[in-house]
């Protein structure tokens, strides 16, 4: 007999073993997440008797679109206890969490290595960005413009300030109050980032899968961009590397001879739609698509 709601605190043990068993024990990662973010009301379970079997988890985020905040919701950790996989528990919980929030949101939002799982359930790509791949050279003068960063409020207005002077002509990003920053930095710096900031620009540099990234590079001008990416092609040679990674926003202007391969992101659904998964991509996708320069920022 199974049954759906969603979590109490005492389910917890249960919800981080069937993530760890998911997508691993990465530490600190995973102990900074469950204390930080894991909120049980916003975890949906499926139960086979007192058995969490499946689970996913939601957060709520504010985005700007035309002109507008307009509420939606990031889907996060969807996982099935490998004993009860190809039960379609999980596209049972997704269903059921999509009609549970139509009230409240606008869209759901998921990032996955897997999109044809969701394709049936009406999720498309309605994102792109710019991947590139730059090579890394050493320029020691152009890490003395740059100090480190930090959480303080002040750094942290800083940052936001930069991040409105780049998002100004974008839309479907997520505005960031003090307590999305902190998530997000404190989410980057689990993995070892380094975070670099100057007047004009702040960097976000880290290994993600033993290559040099730019996780994110907040800009104000295409100078800075110019000063982050050579930032960042110094801290790749100074570790003995030949090249790093950037995925940019597709309306960055990107300094004179660089070029990239546009890719498919974040995936999105209108919430609540009752129309059959090809409409209710194509619905948003027409939705999403009357916004100027898409480009979705990371979410915790």
């Amino acid at each position: 007999m199974i049954h759906i709601s969603y979590a109490s605190e005492k389910d917890t043990p249960q919800v981080k073993r069937l993530w760890t068993e998911a997508f691993g024990e990465e530490m600190p990662y995973t102990g900074w997440y469950f204390h930080n973010i894991y909120r049980p009301e916003r975890c949906l379970c499926l139960y086979e008797a007192d058995n969490i079997v499946s689970c996913l988890q939601y957060a709520p985020y504010k985005m700007q679109f035309l002109g507008k905040q307009i509420p939606v919701a990031y889907l996060v950790g969807v996982c099935t206890d490998p004993a009860y996989q190809n039960k379609g528990y999980a596209r049972h919980l997704l269903a059921e969490i999509d009609a549970d929030l139509a009230k409240q949101y606008r869209l759901l939002l998921l990032y996955t290595d897997i999109p044809a799982f969701y394709q049936p359930l009406g999720f498309c790509h309605c994102y792109r960005l710019n991947h590139m791949e730059l090579p890394a050279r050493f320029d020691p003068g152009q890490k003395k413009k740059w100090r480190s960063g930090t959480l303080s409020y002040q750094d942290i207005a800083e940052y936001d300030r930069i991040y409105t002077l780049m998002t100004a002509d974008m839309d479907g990003f997520i505005r960031r109050t003090q307590a999305n920053w902190l998530n997000f930095l404190g989410d980057f710096l689990c993995d070892e980032g380094a975070l670099f900031r100057k007047d004009d620009a702040y960097l976000l540099w880290c290994m993600d899968n033993g290559k040099p990234r730019v996780k994110e590079l907040g800009y104000s001008n295409a100078a800075a961009i110019a000063d982050g990416l050579s930032l960042a092609a110094h801290l790749a040679a100074a570790r003995g590397y030949d090249s790093f990674i950037w995925d940019a926003p597709l309306s960055a202007p990107l300094p004179p001879g660089i070029t990239g391969k546009i890719i498919p992101y974040v995936m999105a659904k209108l919430c609540g739609s009752r129309e059959k998964a090809e409409k209710t991509a194509q619905d948003t996708q027409d939705y999403l698509y009357r916004g100027k320069h898409l480009w979705i920022n990371e979410m915790t």
